[in-house]
């Protein structure tokens, strides 16, 4: 017996998670080779995760296999989905209906086995997520009587949109033999950039990073004063391949202390800005030149 049925989509981020059930299996010494006591044994039969630059090219699909073991009367299944970003903690992803995703799959009464395979489409990029796989055996009134069984299917989605960050900037003395000078880039009303900043040295290099797999637009570095925010200089970033960085030369003056920096794509509003592309950056000379640096905070 199959069927199979679609759910709602994930809420803030908009995953639709679409499922498609394969049948109980029936008793059958075939089904019930070598049980192990306990919790249902559970097998990931098939594993897929797709990547791509478009939201429907990014998915991950599970087959997974869970025989009754010698306890219970009925096995059941129940998918769920984790995300995260680099090291931080796995955090479930929440459901708009959490009636019909994420709940217990259940055999018919004295059903061996259950074999579901679960597609999760849509997935947005630059997180890492696993597919979180459950088994129990329950009695015939529904009472779970074992122990849970649970197995991870993990599925990276990478960062494909171009995406310019700020690396770890530092001052020095001298100019960096792998630093460039970028060009002045004019005003959002076309004027002209204000000569406000010192020609250097002392220099800051800034770092800028395009962590996408997707060659970037052509972006501007503006540079401000800390407290005020008063834009000294913007400058021209030219377009990044995927993954390639550049370190660009500023010029400060001797008493420099802080500087207030952004990195972002012609014309957008500043309002997207994320904590990478935007932040206050030490401008003052370190006292071991040329060796010591002293970056973002």
């Amino acid at each position: 017996m199959t069927s199979s049925r679609t759910t709602p989509s994930l809420f803030a981020v908009a995953i639709a998670l679409a499922l498609a059930i394969g049948g109980a299996l029936a008793p059958s010494s075939e089904a019930r080779v070598a049980p192990k006591a306990g919790a249902p044994s559970l097998t990931i039969e098939a594993k897929r995760c797709l990547i791509g630059p478009a939201e429907d090219d990014r998915s991950v699909t599970v087959t997974a296999l869970a025989l009754l073991g010698s306890t219970g009367d009925r096995v059941t299944m129940r998918f769920s989905v984790q995300s995260r970003q680099g090291k931080t903690r796995w955090k479930r992803l929440l459901f708009k209906d959490p009636g019909n995703t994420g709940t217990w799959e259940t055999t018919e009464a004295a059903g061996a086995g259950l074999k579901l395979t679960k597609t999760i489409p849509k997935l947005p990029e630059n997180f890492d997520y696993r597919v979180v796989v459950e088994t129990r055996a329950v009695d015939e009134s529904g009472k779970v009587v074992t122990k849970t069984a649970r197995k991870y299917v993990p599925c990276k989605q990478p960062m494909f949109t171009a995406t310019l960050n700020i690396g770890k900037t530092g001052v020095f003395t001298k100019a960096p033999a792998d630093a460039v000078q970028p060009a002045f880039a004019p005003n959002t009303d076309g004027s002209p950039t204000p000569a406000l900043d010192a020609a250097g040295p002392p220099y800051l290099v800034i770092p800028i990073k395009n962590v996408g797999r997707i060659t970037s637009e052509p972006a501007v570095l503006t540079v401000a004063r800390a407290d005020t925010r008063e834009t000294l200089s913007r400058w021209a970033v030219d377009p990044l391949k995927g993954g390639a960085t550049v370190k660009l030369l500023y010029g400060v003056a001797p008493d420099c202390s802080q500087l207030y920096i952004t990195v972002q794509p012609e014309g957008a509003a500043p309002t997207a800005l994320t904590v990478a592309q935007a932040g206050i950056v030490d401008c003052r000379v370190p006292a071991d030149q040329p060796a010591a640096k002293r970056g973002r905070r």
